[in-house]
C-alpha cells in the first residue's frame, strides 16, 4: 500500500530546519559523524632508540672470537649489511674508550636518540681525537639529562 500526501488540509508547505553537530574525520576516506565526536586517538608511543655502541661491540667481540670470523659472516650472523658492520667497527675503534663504555652501558633515551649512528659516524670521520671530543661534550651538554 503506498502512502499518498494530501497537500490540501494545510495552506501552505511547512519547512522544518534541524541543528545537528557534524564532525568530518579524515582517514582511508572521509567519515561523518552526526552527534558525538569520536574520541581522539591516543598518540603514538615512541619506539626506544636503539644503543648502536652496544651492539658495535656485540659485533666486535664476535669478530675478535674467531680468527675465522670475517665481516661477511658478522653480516650474516647479525643480519645487516657488510658495510653496516664496517661502520660498527669504526665507530668503536676510534671513538674515545671511556665515552664508548658509558653509552654502552647507558640507559637514558634521550642521551642514546642524540648519539643516534648517523651523529657517532659523523664523530668517528672526524680528523682529529681532540675534535672528537669536542663534538662528544657537546652534544652532552645539549642533552637534559
Amino acid at each position: 500500500m503506498l502512502v499518498t500526501l494530501d497537500g490540501r488540509r494545510t495552506s501552505k508547505p511547512e519547512v522544518v530546519h534541524l541543528l545537528v553537530e557534524m564532525h568530518k574525520y579524515r582517514g582511508k576516506g572521509i567519515n561523518i559523524v552526526f552527534g558525538d565526536p569520536l574520541p581522539p586517538k591516543p598518540a603514538p608511543i615512541k619506539p626506544a632508540p636503539k644503543n648502536i655502541v652496544k651492539f658495535a661491540m656485540e659485533v666486535k667481540d664476535f669478530l675478535s672470537s674467531s680468527p675465522n670470523h670475517s665481516y661477511k659472516s658478522a653480516a650474516g650472523k647479525f643480519n645487516v649489511t657488510r658495510a653496516r658492520i664496517s661502520q660498527l667497527m669504526k665507530i668503536v675503534n676510534t671513538l674515545p674508550p671511556d665515552f664508548i663504555i658509558q653509552l654502552k652501558n647507558c640507559e637514558n633515551n634521550q642521551l642514546l636518540r642524540k648519539f643516534s649512528g648517523k651523529h657517532l659516524l659523523k664523530i668517528a670521520k672526524m680528523d682529529t681525537i681532540n675534535d672528537r671530543q669536542i663534538n662528544i661534550n657537546r652534544l652532552i651538554g645539549k642533552v637534559e639529562l
